[in-house]
């Protein structure tokens, strides 16, 4: 295959993950690669005539089911429903054998293909869904139940538990690590609250109007100079806490950068200077000799969030200019804290 159409087949792949989701657009590789075995190998088995029509009516029947999963609502059901999958293969598989008497004996292996697929692709321990579906048709698969097959599934049995476990447990792993990592790539490391990577998500979908609230420790590199860095960071991280302990759901709280924090809050206008209120009397009660000032602005359709953002800002300047240890609403007058 040529790059273009390496690159045309991804996107056909990505275009079937969007619409299905990755469980069910595994699953119909799944139907789709154990239907391309069969065909590719049924005519080294010597098929009669009857048998031939049968495997051939057999591989439409699942073509059609492939055709049918293609167009269903997978992303509305719970990853479970891609269970269908893998049960549809092992009844192929049966069905091929009730067919051609032991010719499903040949693709046996596509039972474990099976639980490797619900291993990595479904939630863990669903393998044990599976289990009850494969030892039944186990036997007649392999052409029917004798004390040998009977023996040989007991450990085939517990192979595929096994596989589907590990496997499982592996992906779970993976994923916890993936998500520690994003969330890590998303939350400052000295104060815990979201970074500026996060706020970048939270601005994708701002509404009219969310409130801005840039937060600005007064005088703190004097705080640093006279006290030291580590003291600084101590205060940082309370101030942190205190902000983090007065968001409330829905809202959130970011560092914005140094002493400054951001305040996302989805509040009328009106509401506005009583949050503040609050915010500056459990700080009060943190730390008595350090005070913060705030500039605010709300965000409106008429302006980027961006815009809104600087509008917030130059507030904020506004009430480090007017004496520090207030609170300032965009083209308001200051207004001192306490």
């Amino acid at each position: 295959m040529s790059s273009q159409q390496f690159r045309r087949a991804g996107a056909l792949w990505d275009s079937l993950v969007a619409r299905t989701g990755q469980p069910a657009a595994t699953g119909l590789v799944l139907l789709l690669l154990t239907g391309a075995i069969v065909t590719l190998t049924s005519p080294f088995h010597m098929l009669t005539g009857g048998q031939a029509h049968q495997t051939r009516l057999l591989g439409g029947v699942m073509t059609a089911v492939v055709l049918v999963c293609t167009v269903l609502p997978w992303r509305r059901w719970p990853d479970h429903a891609a269970m269908v999958f893998p049960v549809v293969t092992l009844l192929g598989l049966s069905a091929l054998s009730a067919a051609a008497t032991g010719l499903g004996a040949a693709y046996i292996g596509i039972f474990v293909l099976a639980f490797v697929y619900v291993g990595l692709f479904l939630p863990v321990h669903s393998c044990w869904l599976l289990l009850p579906v494969a030892v039944v048709l186990y036997g007649p698969t392999m052409g029917g139940w004798t004390r040998e097959i009977v023996l040989r599934l007991v450990v085939v049995a517990l192979v595929w538990l096994l596989t589907a476990e590990v496997l499982a447990a592996l992906i779970a792993r993976h994923r916890a690590a993936l998500d520690a990592l994003h969330a890590a790539s998303r939350t400052d490391l000295l104060t815990r609250l979201e970074n500026r990577r996060a706020l970048q998500d939270h601005l994708q979908a701002t509404p009219a109007g969310t409130v801005f609230v840039v937060c600005d420790l007064d005088h703190f590199k004097r705080v640093n100079d006279t006290r030291g860095h580590a003291h600084g960071d101590r205060v940082l991280a309370e101030f942190a806490r205190v902000l983090r302990q007065s968001t409330r759901q829905g809202d959130h709280a970011v560092r914005y950068g140094g002493e400054e924090f951001l305040w996302v809050l989805q509040a009328d206008a009106s509401h506005v200077p009583r949050l503040l209120a609050g915010l500056h009397q459990a700080w009060s009660l943190s730390q008595a000799r350090i005070t913060f000032s705030c500039g605010w602005a709300v965000h409106n359709d008429q302006r980027s969030v961006q815009a809104t953002l600087a509008a917030a800002d130059s507030a904020l300047y506004e009430a480090k200019r007017t004496g520090r240890d207030r609170d300032v609403a965009e083209a308001m007058t200051s207004t001192p804290s306490r």
